[in-house]
């Protein structure tokens, strides 16, 4: 948890706009809170949460942080809130869970006060989902709030957006992403430089980028010499492929180990305890920690996908002329510059548009990372009648 002494820093903007809404009684019933990732908007959600059960709350965001409201939430066990959440491992968020949470809502609160919930990754809201949960929107209940939080509003139903209070929060400053940096992640020198560019802000970014630098390095150069074969680059797209795919499925299944380890030690803690109340809590570790690896696995591939679109952009950069103070991946210049030479504008910018238009739904299907390359070289790389192209691969899945 980030400390909210820095939130309420880092968003100032946003918390005084929900401050002032709530000083004033005119707090809407539904806010998105839109995040660049890890910026403090998981913590700024559970503030409000905290405000809106509290039993004896004060001016704005203030909380007596003393009432059984206050400490149930903080517990994570308060009945009037609730949290949907991203499940299995393709980390949708499905109609079962906005049924469960639509009936609950039903019910008269518990506490007497409000009843908030608290949609994690929103943009994960399948489309049945997402149609069941605007029925609620349209008619909600007396004293029932809605936090929504995504990276990636442009993903919500324009119905859904429509009927909620965006708030956008902001990219951590420079200063603050090397405070990050240094304190948080020991690095510092041209290591930090670099996580500070790429992550434009991002403290998720960081979080991710750091232990895997050399990697992450790696893999940037690797694209690039795929980009720059054209129409020779099969073989190496699918080399590429491969490498990715072994290390999910190496990460999968170091995880399947680890569960087995947290499952047999658990079994030991509860060896007086009765078979079913074991049997229950076994399973309840077993889906948590399936969910913890969906989601690493989940970030792998979203991980994947900005590459890409980095190295495109940096490409295009390049291509107008640009020098290495403009580009993420400066350590490549020679490579971008060769590669720029070889793409024509009109090439660059098809492929940095395909990839943003398909990339979620990408990330969200675990397509093959060789379907997606090939997709964008689809008209340098294989014959005519096996070309893939994004926008209609993307399109037969219906998302």
């Amino acid at each position: 948890m980030i400390d909210l002494d820095l939130v309420r820093t880092w968003q100032k903007e946003a918390w005084n706009a929900l401050d002032l809404a709530l000083s004033n009684d005119h707090l809407p019933h539904a806010i998105v809170l839109i995040s660049p990732g890890d910026v403090g908007e998981r913590e700024l959600a559970e503030r409000l949460a905290d405000r809106l059960v509290c039993e004896e709350p004060g001016k704005g965001l203030e909380c007596c942080g003393k009432c059984s409201g206050c400490h149930l939430r903080s517990q994570g066990t308060h009945p009037d809130v609730y949290y949907v959440r991203p499940v299995g491992r393709m980390r949708a968020i499905n109609p079962e869970s906005m049924g469960e949470m639509m009936a609950s809502l039903q019910t008269k609160s518990l506490k007497g006060r409000a009843k908030v919930v608290i949609i994690e990754q929103a943009e994960a809201l399948t489309r049945e989902s997402a149609n069941k949960f605007l029925k609620t929107l349209e008619e909600p209940s007396s004293r029932t709030y809605f936090i929504l939080l995504t990276t990636r509003g442009e993903r919500l139903l324009p119905t859904i957006r429509s009927r909620c209070q965006i708030i956008r929060l902001l990219p951590l400053s420079e200063k603050d992403m090397r405070r990050v940096c240094e304190e948080e992640l020991k690095l510092g020198g041209s290591d930090a430089d670099f996580v500070i560019r790429l992550s434009r802000g991002r403290r998720s970014k960081a979080l991710q980028l750091a232990p895997s630098l050399s990697e992450y390095k790696k893999d940037a150069a690797d694209l690039l010499e795929i980009y720059g074969l054209r129409d020779r680059a099969l073989p190496a797209i699918r080399e590429f492929s491969v490498q990715k795919y072994r290390a999910m499925r190496q990460l999968r299944d170091d995880w399947e180990l680890e569960i087995a380890k947290a499952k047999k030690k658990l079994s030991e803690d509860l060896k007086d305890a009765d078979p079913s109340v074991k049997k229950v809590e076994l399973q309840k570790l077993e889906d948590a920690m399936v969910i913890e690896n969906a989601e690493l696995l989940q970030d792998m591939r979203a991980d994947c996908y900005e590459l890409l679109t980095d190295i495109w952009r940096d490409i295009w950069i390049v291509k107008k002329g640009a020098g290495a103070e403009s580009v993420l991946h400066a350590f490549l210049l020679p490579q971008l510059e060769r590669v720029a030479d070889i793409y024509t504008e009109e090439e660059i910018i098809r492929n940095i548009n395909e990839i943003n238009l398909v990339r979620g739904p990408a990330v969200f299907l675990a397509m093959q990372f060789d379907v997606v390359l090939q997709g964008l070289l689809a008209r340098h790389v294989a014959p005519a009648e096996t070309r893939v192209f994004l926008r209609n691969a993307i399109k037969a899945t219906g998302l």
